[in-house]
């Protein structure tokens, strides 16, 4: 018989280290599932539903229109001629537009003297106005309406604010009166009997009062909310 090479050795493996490789295996194998688990992710159940789009738009607005009736009738021809101590008629209305919400309405009213300097209402009655103290319709040159009230002075300029005390809705045809119309602001501007005309020019001095309108939404306004928030918008634009 052949003998083998010294190098070519087998040995026999007792039975116990046989039971403690076959341990060994399992438990390298365990240690494997164990570490492979850790790395395991669970699908997690998701949907989402289609975006719903809730448009809030308006067909609505606000519209107002600023008429002076007498004054475009004939206060205007007057004024541009006037003499010392006259009466001329100016009449500032707001009116409500058709498809306009319903509104409070404000009115500023500017003064300016001469070379268009604007003024405060007390230096322009000083200047150019009739004050007859022991006259309530002309206690101040001009015959301000009490169904306006005055509200405070517009903070960039010298503007006096005076709001309308009643709602402007859409005028209702069963009524007398115009719901949709203000009385006017005054109706007559008292000037002054000591009215000079310059010595150089030789012409009575050139001065005007500035009217602007505006207005806002009345749903959601009290009428002291509507003052305050009427000041703020006022506050918040630029002159016209």
């Amino acid at each position: 018989m052949n003998e083998k090479p010294g190098w070519f050795h087998i040995s026999k493996t007792s039975g116990n280290k046989r039971l403690a490789r076959s341990m060994l295996l399992i438990l390298c194998a365990a240690i494997s599932l164990i570490f492979t688990g850790a790395f395991i992710t669970y699908a997690v159940l998701k949907t989402v539903t289609p975006t719903a789009t809730n448009v809030f738009q308006s067909d609505k607005n606000i519209r107002i229109k600023l008429d002076e009736p007498q004054w475009e009738d004939h206060g205007r021809s007057e004024a541009l001629g006037y003499v010392p101590g006259q009466k001329i008629d100016k009449d500032p209305t707001v009116t409500l537009q058709a498809d306009s919400v319903d509104s409070y309405v404000a009115l500023k009213v500017q003064y300016y003297g001469a070379d268009n300097k604007e003024l405060t209402g007390e230096e322009f009655g000083k200047l150019y106005l009739n004050k007859d103290k022991q006259d309530e319709i002309n206690s101040e040159g001009i015959d301000y309406s009490y169904a306006w009230e005055y509200i405070g002075m517009a903070a960039d300029d010298k503007g006096e604010v005076y709001i309308y005390k009643d709602i402007l809705s859409q005028d209702a045809a069963s009524t007398v009166k115009k719901e949709n119309m203000t009385e006017p602001l005054f109706t007559r501007v008292y000037l002054s009997s000591d009215i000079h005309q310059d010595e150089v020019k030789k012409k009575l001095p050139e001065f005007n009062i500035k009217i602007t309108a505006y207005a806002i939404q009345a749903n959601g306004n009290t009428y002291d909310s509507a003052k305050t928030e009427m000041m703020s918008f006022i506050n918040s634009i630029a002159d016209y």
